[in-house]
């Protein structure tokens, strides 16, 4: 099994840590034969696990692991069945953090990183202007630290538009290359600093394992000489008592090197980027990563998306708005009494065109009315088309069908000269018979 996770091309460290948890979760187990490593007997020791105070997130991946080995042993014919299938990880979002990251603030960053520069101990495994150089690629980029291991000189096209740096798949954590934007200032950070290196050799093959050490020491020294540098003995106990530059905050939350990357990605879901954006620039296989783990929400972030909910103001405020025609009520009224006027105009056309006159003149004078409407049609020639044999329900059928609309504008004004008089006649035959009142 050991050597299959190396045929995957797995790293050192996933191979070393998955078989040291295969050892241990069968070792507690009692396990000889394969026919030991039962469902029940892995599940005890995973519970042992969580006993002993481990997180949830460990115990998963003693599972995990333990999981992996019996699967294999399925799928290469080993074992008639997978004996863990039916093992179900834990709900971690029901634990409470152990190892909470914090993201460093625009303040924390413009002072550890001259200081870093000229900070160099015996002890250190890289110069002060290398560290501080790591420290702006990680803040910059979101690289991890393996991957920043990996960079070389022809990594960096410095001149391109944007300017790029370039992960190859063999360091990428997702096995993909990377060719990762970054801003122009840091790029002319980056030149006279790679005019010193040799091309072909890396540039941070030095950096030591512990980067979460490394850190922490420059963020101790750091914050020392901050609170050296106050003015008065009350400033420097008001320093002393603050969070800033601080390795762990009062909310129990650090400041390791993995906390640079999610500096980066807070900063750019900060910026207002969009989602998919934010996950590209992250390099995510899924945006809830991104969103659910490496942003943190700032405060004023919260408040000023809180000030775009709807204006809850007091009654007086709206009075004002609906005294100005700017609130939706007002307008909503508008709409109606103009809907109300338009009514009223149409009621009046209608009964114009009935009596066949205008409004000012005598309705018993129809010489007046003669000149002033225009020719009336015979009903018998809107008639015409319809059989004098059909019966009602066909009558309805012809009347319901979907009739073709017509565009107002080709309407011509003879048509509606027509269509007026056919109204008036209409509403004279309706008044000299017995019809329903709904015809």
């Amino acid at each position: 099994y050991r050597d299959g996770l190396v045929a995957k091309a797995n790293t050192q460290k996933h191979v070393e840590m998955t078989d040291s948890r295969v050892r241990y979760v069968t070792e507690q187990c009692g396990a000889s034969q394969v026919k030991h490593l039962t469902a029940s007997a892995v599940q005890g020791v995973i519970k042992s696990i969580r006993d002993n105070g481990r997180s949830l997130e460990t115990c998963n991946s003693y599972l995990r692991a333990i999981k992996g080995f019996t699967r294999w042993m399925w799928r290469d014919k080993r074992t008639p069945d997978d004996a863990l299938t039916t093992l179900e990880a834990y709900n971690t979002a029901t634990d409470d953090p152990r190892h909470e990251r914090r993201e460093l603030t625009v303040a924390e960053i413009l002072w550890l990183l001259p200081f870093v520069e000229g900070h160099t101990l015996p002890t250190h495994n890289l110069t002060g202007p290398d560290r501080a150089i790591c420290y702006r690629l990680a803040l910059g980029t979101g690289f991890r630290a393996k991957e920043l291991r990996s960079l070389i000189p022809d990594s960096f096209a410095l001149d391109s538009d944007p300017p790029t740096i370039t992960v190859h798949a063999g360091s990428s954590k997702r096995r993909r290359t990377d060719v990762q934007p970054i801003r122009g200032d840091l790029a002319d950070i980056l030149r006279p600093w790679l005019a010193t290196k040799r091309n072909g050799t890396r540039l941070f093959a030095r950096l030591p394992g512990g980067t979460a050490r490394m850190l922490r020491q420059d963020l101790v020294a750091a914050r020392r000489a901050w609170i050296d540098a106050a003015g008065c003995d009350q400033e420097r106990q008001s320093r002393g008592a603050s969070d800033f530059l601080k390795y762990r905050n009062s909310a129990d939350r650090v400041a390791d090197f993995h906390a640079t990357r999610h500096t980066y990605i807070s900063s750019i879901v900060a910026s207002g980027a969009s989602v998919k954006t934010a996950q590209e620039l992250a390099r995510h296989s899924s945006p809830t990563l991104t969103i659910g783990r490496y942003s943190h929400a700032r405060l004023h972030d919260i408040v000023g998306a809180l000030e775009r909910l709807p204006d809850q103001k007091a009654p007086e405020t709206q009075q004002t708005l609906r005294a100005t025609g700017t609130d939706d009520a007002s307008v909503h009224n508008g709409q109606e009494q103009r809907s109300a006027r338009r009514s009223a105009q149409d009621a009046k056309s209608c009964v114009e065109g009935a009596t066949g006159c205008d409004s000012d003149a005598d309705p018993g004078d129809d010489s007046t009315a003669q000149k002033k409407s225009p020719k009336p049609l015979r009903v018998a020639d809107l008639s015409d088309d319809l059989r004098s044999d059909t019966t009602g329900d066909e009558r309805r059928r012809a009347r319901d069908s979907n009739p073709q609309p017509v565009s107002r504008h080709l309407i011509s004004s003879e048509a509606a000269s027509h269509s007026l008089t056919l109204r008036a006649r209409c509403a004279e035959m309706h008044c000299k018979t017995s019809w329903p009142s709904n015809t």
